[in-house]
Order: C-alpha cells, then sequence, then structure tokens
C-alpha cells in the first residue's frame, strides 16, 4: 500500500507503540538493552494480575513503568558513590562479565 502523497517510503507514526516487556528474566543486561531499546515497561512474570494490568494501562497513558525489585537495583545502582558504582552492563561487551560479576556481590 502506498503511503499518502505518494511517498514510497511510510512516515513514522507520530506516537509509535509502546512496548511492554513481560519476561521471567530478572537481569540486569536485559533490562538496560531493553530501556535502550526504547520500551515504556519491563515487568516480571511473579507480578500480580493487579501489577500487570496497572502497567499495561501506565504504559497505555504514555507513561513508562519498571518492576518494582528491578527499580530498586537501579536506584540502589545509581545512588551508590562513584568510587563503588558499577556501570550499566552493556550486552555483548567483552569487559561486562568481568565487570557484571564484580558488581553483582
Amino acid at each position: 500500500m502506498t503511503p499518502p502523497h505518494g511517498s514510497s517510503s511510510p512516515e513514522p507514526l507520530p506516537d509509535g507503540p509502546r512496548i511492554l516487556i513481560l519476561t521471567t528474566f530478572d537481569l540486569d543486561e536485559y533490562v538496560y538493552s531493553a530501556l535502550r531499546a526504547g520500551v515504556s515497561g519491563f515487568m516480571l512474570k511473579d507480578a500480580l494480575a493487579a501489577e500487570l494490568l496497572s502497567a499495561i494501562r501506565v504504559v497505555a497513558e504514555g507513561d513508562a513503568i519498571v518492576a518494582p525489585p528491578i527499580t530498586r537495583r537501579l536506584i540502589e545502582r545509581q545512588s551508590a558513590p562513584p568510587a563503588t558504582r558499577c556501570p550499566a552492563p552493556r550486552p555483548n561487551s567483552a569487559s561486562s562479565s568481568s565487570a557484571n560479576a564484580r558488581c553483582s556481590t
């Protein structure tokens, strides 16, 4: 189907789809990857049904949400003194394995 005005490439939607990740993987590297990719929410499958419904509503309204246990870890990581603060994990980084091992203790 040809987009309006005869353009050969579709124009991006002004408000693209909002994505809520629902996963069993409670790994920081997955959270950071998803957030960098532009997801609006990241929830864990062990959340209560009411929490999941609330997350869906939050994302549908254009806001963002991250599961409370993940939020707690992100806050702890960011509020640590700079000398002990661990960098956000970067997938496929040669140094990320050793940094993640050092920082996950």
